[in-house]
């Protein structure tokens, strides 16, 4: 008889040996959830003749880690069943099957009679899933199910998982780790993971407890707003810039900070404009407060209007946003309201994005903030461009006694083209150029 290595961990163990039919994990990320169900499925398979077993992931495409996980144990155990790729079928020579399944559309988790299921990522799938195809197919063998997931909030997995708790609900079994349950992950690695995410992203990701909203990424911003009076420029104090750039169905987003205070003391919002228009406007903007450095979006179009910016005397610090620098700048801006090191104006613009904006977890474990469908986030990129920048700017604080030396004297400009950004109108002669329509345009 084969001896088949099963290296489970202590926790995993505590769960693999409980008899309740129906068990709920709810576990931080690294916690070996997956590498512990593949391990559970591959022992039923080759041990019940004729039986069939679903693994189901949110989205075909995560349907991958756990596949690829099965196949490495068989390797592992010197097992050749046949593999059916195309399938995503695994046949045993006793007859039963593994099935990898995406859970996307439930109705295709309907037909076959079940031994035996996983639900992975289970906070990630619809109701639909476990209620009207998964729970019907295990009644003919009386199949068990293994929900593991890290928490998205508190939807159908915490209303299972708070059933697993009830003694009364003798199917069910509900078990919660968090990441630093697993002894093979050197907990100063969990550590540096966690500097890097906002509270609530620990909370959830790392400890697995479950939060009303998870996926909020701002959650406690009410705490930074004011409804302040802000200062226009002054000499002897220094500032920064951030824009997020848009045309048509975006904004262009314009935001002055100041280090000191850690104030937002300037917004602009504006679309249905040319890019002339966009230039011009950032650039009066920035004169008018001294001409700060401007962290700008580069992306796309944002390299050229970049240098062209550049040309016309605005110190440009370009950002290029991509899947790696777009968590660094949001992070770094979630991690400043939840400790309170900014303030933010009372604009219900800015309060719906930052109410509205989300994150959720990809296949490859990577953060991912976006604003949902029907929202926008570009007042929440400019703050987050201008919040950058004052890390940059408050090693300066105390170094700049004023700003007589630069080009901002007396007679350089025309003083209403100054005062005209700090007005509410929603339309206005701007340089000779025709009316544009303006979202939001104030001083605080």
């Amino acid at each position: 008889m084969t001896e088949l290595k099963v290296p489970l961990l202590p926790n995993q163990k505590t769960i693999f040996y409980d008899n309740h039919r129906f068990k709920i994990i709810c576990a931080g990320r690294r916690f070996g959830k997956s590498k512990f169900a593949s391990y559970v499925v591959l022992l039923c398979a080759l041990q019940n003749a004729d039986a069939t077993y679903y693994l189901v992931s949110p989205v075909y495409k995560q349907t991958a880690i756990i596949w690829h996980m099965i196949k490495t144990i068989l390797r592992e155990w010197g097992m050749t069943p046949k593999v059916l790729e195309g399938e995503k079928c695994i046949k045993f020579d006793n007859g039963a099957r593994i099935f990898a399944m995406s859970g996307d559309n439930p109705d295709s988790l309907r037909g076959e009679k079940l031994a035996g299921c996983i639900l992975d990522e289970a906070a990630m799938l619809a109701p639909a899933v476990w209620n009207e195809a998964i729970r019907p197919a295990l009644a003919d063998s009386k199949g068990w199910c293994i929900m593991i997931s890290t928490p998205k909030g508190k939807n159908w997995f915490y209303e299972m998982f708070l059933r697993g708790q009830d003694t009364t609900q003798s199917d069910y079994k509900s078990f919660q780790y968090t990441t630093y349950d697993n002894p093979t992950i050197d907990k100063s690695e969990i550590d540096d993971m966690i500097s890097q995410l906002p509270e609530l992203a620990y909370k959830q990701e790392i400890m697995a407890n479950f939060i009303e909203g998870g996926g909020m990424v701002f959650r406690n911003f009410e705490a930074c707003i004011r409804d302040e009076i802000y200062e226009q420029f002054q000499y002897g104090k220094i500032y920064v810039m951030g824009v997020d750039l848009g045309r048509h169905e975006d904004f262009t987003v314009i935001v002055i900070a100041e280090p000191e205070s850690r104030k937002i003391v300037y917004i602009e919002r504006f679309n249905q404009s040319d890019w002339e228009y966009i230039k011009g406007r950032i650039k009066i903007v920035n004169e008018s407060y001294g001409k700060p450095i401007c962290y700008l979006d580069s992306t796309g179009i944002g390299d050229p209007v970049s240098e062209d910016l550049i040309k016309m005397g605005v110190p440009v610090s370009p950002y290029h946003m991509n899947a790696s620098t777009k968590p660094i700048l949001i992070n770094n801006l979630a991690v400043t309201i939840e400790n309170r090191q900014i303030i933010l104006p009372n604009d219900e613009e800015l309060k719906k994005e930052l109410s509205a904006y989300s994150y959720k977890i990809t296949i490859n474990g990577h953060i991912q903030y976006n604003a949902p469908e029907g929202f926008f986030d570009d007042m929440i990129i400019g703050v987050a461009l201008a919040v950058y920048g004052l890390g940059d700017a408050a090693s300066t604080i105390g170094l700049v006694d004023n700003f007589k030396d630069t080009e901002i004297v007396e007679g350089e400009f025309d003083y209403d083209d100054i005062t005209d950004v700090l007005k509410d109108y929603e339309e206005e002669e701007f340089w000779g150029e025709k009316n544009y329509k303006v979202k939001k345009r104030y001083i605080l």
